[in-house]
């Protein structure tokens, strides 16, 4: 039995998220995501991978930019850990789980 050691609550998610990997920006689906990190569908990272993310709220005018660390990897995804979530960032991201409920 694995033990769950997230710190912030998971939120079921359709979001559009930028991502930038070297030199190039790729697109992917966060499929679900908290104030710690995200899960980004189909796409192959491998874990310890250091990114970029761009993820555009329909709740927010501005997107957020955000580094990113690859935990793990499941199926055809992986797990991303936020690295730097400014203040207004996790303030807006708290507005837009808030209007997920």
């Amino acid at each position: 039995m694995t033990k769950n050691t997230r710190t912030a609550q998971r939120f079921d998610v359709d979001l559009e998220v930028e991502y930038k990997t070297g030199e190039s920006w790729a697109k992917a689906r966060a499929r679900n995501a908290s104030l710690g990190g995200l899960f980004l569908d189909d796409t192959k990272l491998s874990s310890g991978s250091k990114i970029l993310m761009r993820l555009r709220l329909p709740t927010f005018k501005d997107p957020i930019e955000v580094g990113g660390l690859v935990r793990w990897q499941q199926g055809a995804g992986v797990g991303v850990q936020f690295d730097g979530l400014r203040a207004r960032d996790v303030w807006a991201l708290g507005k837009y789980f808030e209007s997920l409920s």
